[in-house]
């Protein structure tokens, strides 16, 4: 679900850039978007690891 998420943004993000260059208000936004994704998918595996780690 999260992870098909990231990929849309993903995609997104790389026809953004394709067509409007790397350095475009829309490409930078949406970059920043992704990476948001990615730390809170980052953060829910780290919680969801020291949760089984604990039990």
């Amino acid at each position: 679900m999260f992870e098909l998420a990231i990929e849309k943004k993903r995609a997104k993000m790389k026809y953004l850039a394709a067509r409007y260059g790397m350095t475009a208000k829309q490409t930078v936004t949406c970059s920043q978007e992704l990476d948001r994704l990615l730390n809170i998918l980052l953060l829910w595996k780290l919680h969801d690891h020291l949760e089984n780690k604990n039990v």
